[in-house]
């Protein structure tokens, strides 16, 4: 099995406007998690898994819809399992696995915080929060398919 093409979720990115501390840390003073799950998972076997096989790791960009005195933020990560290439054989699809995590975020009080000091409290906080559950999880599922696990690396601030 060849390491995954991307190392993991992606780095927490600050947006590109300026968020004051005061705004995230008055954010993070209001909050509370509630829960952590994984809320959606799909997958998909194509065939026997061959002896070689790459895996693809795509993250996507994390989503939170808002609820009265709550945010939802999900997290959403791909594998996509290929055989590689071999002389004239193209490469081709294997499985692929989908799936979403959700973090329930209560919001005390009245204000509503920005959607910029939202991002930098996801990328500074809830993502530390939420990761350990999505590496176990990209660890674990690919074997309820018969397809190799990947190890995520843990994040670093």
């Amino acid at each position: 099995m060849s390491a995954p093409d991307s190392a993991g979720p992606e780095e927490p990115t600050l947006p590109s406007v300026d968020v004051s501390v005061e705004d995230v840390r008055d954010l993070v003073e209001r909050t509370e998690v509630r829960d952590i799950r994984l809320q959606r998972l799909t997958g998909e076997l194509l065939r026997t898994p061959p002896d070689e096989i790459d895996v693809r790791l795509s993250t996507g960009k994390p989503r939170f819809p808002r609820q009265p005195g709550a945010l939802l933020v999900l997290f959403s990560h791909q594998l996509d399992y290929v055989e590689p290439a071999h002389d004239e054989r193209p490469e081709s699809a294997v499985g692929s696995i989908e799936m979403t995590h959700i973090v329930e975020v209560e919001l005390r009080g009245e204000a509503q915080p920005s959607d910029d000091a939202v991002s930098v409290f996801i990328g500074g906080n809830v993502l530390f929060m939420v990761y350990p559950y999505v590496r176990a999880a990209l660890h674990r599922l690919p074997s309820e398919f018969g397809l190799p696990p990947i190890l995520l690396p843990y994040l670093r601030r």
